[in-house]
């Protein structure tokens, strides 16, 4: 048997997974959202991404824990190192959302495997922009689910669920703010024991002629 190979295939028919284990999700629970600061927290992507699906419909990606949703954003950048450039993360937030009730497919269950879903095998690295994982995105959603739930790639702890919801593309809330937006450096600082470089500042830049 080939282990060194990915078990992920393409989905079958939507009807295949009706009965896919499923999530509610609830208002009870806070999920957090990484974004710019001129940016509402609330956007529904169909770029290029893991689980977004494609316009005209979009993906809302949510992390259980603010730790996590710092992980989640910047990815590769936090591997192998200890600081990260302010200029990096200046603007970004971290905010809170309670959400609109849901019922998403839970990746994560037991019993994922019997429909064809091995989360190490979902949750590694893409070579073909995330081809593969938005098609099973959209057979989740035309299966009649709200979104999906699976672990972070990157992150690390028990506080490490990603939660996928879906909707139209762009930018709409399904739900309520329930308390400020923390700022990603105070959470890459006193979270995540990363040591942010500061800004440079105008008489500490050398510029070429």
């Amino acid at each position: 048997m080939n282990r060194h190979l990915s078990t992920l295939k393409p989905p079958g028919a939507p009807e295949l997974y009706v009965d896919f284990p499923a999530r509610k999700i609830t208002a009870a629970t806070t999920w957090w959202r990484v974004h710019r600061s001129h940016h509402s927290p609330w956007w529904f992507s169909s770029t290029p991404g893991r689980f977004n699906l494609h316009a005209p419909h979009g993906t809302l990606n949510l992390a259980q824990s603010p730790s996590t949703a710092a992980r989640e954003a910047l990815g590769p950048r936090l591997v192998g190192s200890r600081a990260i450039p302010a200029v990096d993360v200046a603007d970004m937030r971290v905010t809170p959302l309670a959400l609109n009730p849901a019922v998403v497919a839970d990746l994560t269950a037991q019993t994922a495997p019997q429909f064809g879903i091995v989360l190490a095998d979902i949750t590694a690295p893409m070579h073909d922009a995330y081809k593969l994982t938005r098609a099973w995105a959209e057979a989740f959603r035309q299966a009649g689910f709200g979104g999906l739930t699976s672990r972070s790639r990157f992150a690390a702890g028990s506080h490490n669920a990603c939660l996928y919801l879906f909707g139209p593309a762009g930018e709409h809330p399904v739900g309520d703010t329930p308390e400020a937006a923390r700022e990603l450096t105070r959470i890459l600082t006193e979270e995540l024991g990363l040591a942010v470089d500061p800004l440079p500042k105008d008489r500490d830049l050398n510029i070429d002629p």
